[in-house]
Parts: C-alpha cells; sequence; structure tokens
C-alpha cells in the first residue's frame, strides 16, 4: 500500500469569529449578553506549531464577572479515495484559562 500526500496550498490569512453568548442566570432565567471577538494568525495550522489567539471581550452589557475561557481545537479531515470520501472531526486539545473581565468591562489578551 503506497500513501500519498498531496499539500495543496491555502492561501493563509489571519481568520476571525464572533461569538455571542449569554451568561450567568439559573435555569436559563435573567442571563445576560456576553460578546467576545477571537483572532487567529492563520487558517491553516500543522502538527507542532504554535497557535497564537486574541480574545477581545466586550462584557459592557452582562451583569457577571467573566472568569475563565475555554478553548476547544478539533481537527477536520476529509479523506477521497476513487469513490469514496470519509470525514472525521475529533477533539484535539481543551483548555480552560482563568481571566478576569469584570461585569460591564472589556479585556484583551493573547494567548
Amino acid at each position: 500500500m503506497t500513501i500519498v500526500s498531496n499539500h495543496v496550498p491555502i492561501q493563509s490569512s489571519n481568520i476571525s469569529f464572533q461569538l455571542n453568548r449569554k451568561i450567568g442566570g439559573f435555569l436559563g432565567f435573567k442571563m445576560t449578553p456576553f460578546f467576545s471577538t477571537l483572532h487567529f494568525d492563520s487558517n491553516e495550522f500543522f502538527a507542532g506549531e504554535l497557535i497564537n489567539v486574541r480574545i477581545l471581550m466586550d462584557n459592557s452589557r452582562c451583569k457577571k464577572d467573566v472568569k475563565n475561557v475555554k478553548l476547544r481545537l478539533n481537527q477536520y479531515v476529509r479523506l477521497r479515495a476513487e469513490q469514496r470520501t470519509r470525514d472525521s472531526n475529533r477533539e484535539l486539545s481543551f483548555l480552560r484559562i482563568p481571566v478576569n473581565c469584570k461585569k460591564g468591562g472589556f479585556l484583551e489578551q493573547n494567548f
């Protein structure tokens, strides 16, 4: 059996995601909005490579302090051979990082 790996070059660029969540409250009641933006320095990463993440947190309309940021890294792979395709999605890493974003405040942090 021969395995051939063709790396298709992708124009690597900065990529950002905006997340809007409701946090706090009890059983879904009295939750308040929390907004964040995640910036990555690339849209493509390889094994062993360091991933830099900048997180901008907007807690201005929230009534709760944000004490932790949870980052989860997933690997998505699509394999194609002849007429078959197989997709794989698995969690590679999970981090819980302590932060100190007070209610009504803003925070920018690099990881």
